[in-house]
């Protein structure tokens, strides 16, 4: 491909039904598509002029259908998270030891958190849970995700019941760390481990 000249490195995303290719440029990102019989053939869907110096991660996903695709650039400390309908973009922190708490739901215990509603006002709440805690969050207006490195529960903020379990599958070594939960959807980077061969993913969990 004559468009891919001076590739620095590439990352394959392969989804249901789609598989994208994204290549890193001397300065820019590359996001291109594979488009089947008759084409039989990566096409461009489009060039990102991004900081390239210190990429270690890309990750292409498909959140509600096939139109709504989000490109997530890896960088040390945190995330550029692009939406290719839209065309824009949102830097996510994230702290190394994948503890960094979003300021809605925060623990303070290995089994409690502290909740703040929208004028402010901090509200504790406890509950039994088989881990310990490293992240909390709202998710979208009446669920509270609660996570550690492994197991991710998804709470009915008014009855305190568990509504779904996310949990890594037990033949991998999986280590979960919150990236960005905002409206109805949870962003998590997955570092895995599985036969020696060693893997970065984003997680998207949304509510329908």
């Amino acid at each position: 491909m004559s468009n891919t000249k001076g590739c620095e490195f590439y990352s394959l995303s392969k989804l249901k039904d789609s598989v994208y290719l994204c290549i890193v440029m001397p300065s820019s990102v590359l996001i291109m598509k594979w488009a089947p019989h008759p084409f039989n053939r990566f096409m461009k869907l489009k060039e990102i002029s991004v900081d390239v110096s210190s990429i270690n991660m890309i990750q292409v996903i498909e959140t509600n259908s096939k139109d709504d695709v989000k490109v997530f650039i890896g960088y040390e400390n945190g995330l550029k998270m692009i939406d290719l309908q839209s065309a824009t973009s949102e830097d996510i922190s994230y702290s190394l030891d994948g503890k960094r708490i979003p300021n809605v739901v925060s623990p303070v215990t290995s089994n409690k958190l502290i909740r703040k509603d929208s004028n402010h006002q901090k509200y504790p709440l406890s509950f039994t849970w088989r881990q310990s805690l490293l992240f909390a969050a709202k998710l979208s207006h009446n669920l509270i995700v609660a996570g550690s490195h492994q197991v991710v529960d998804v709470w009915s903020a008014e009855t305190g019941k568990i509504v779904h379990i996310f949990e890594t599958k037990k033949n991998r070594i999986r280590s979960l760390k919150l990236l960005s939960c905002k409206g109805d959807r949870l962003f998590m980077l997955a570092d895995e481990d599985r036969d020696g061969m060693k893997s970065v993913s984003v997680i998207c969990i949304y509510v329908e």
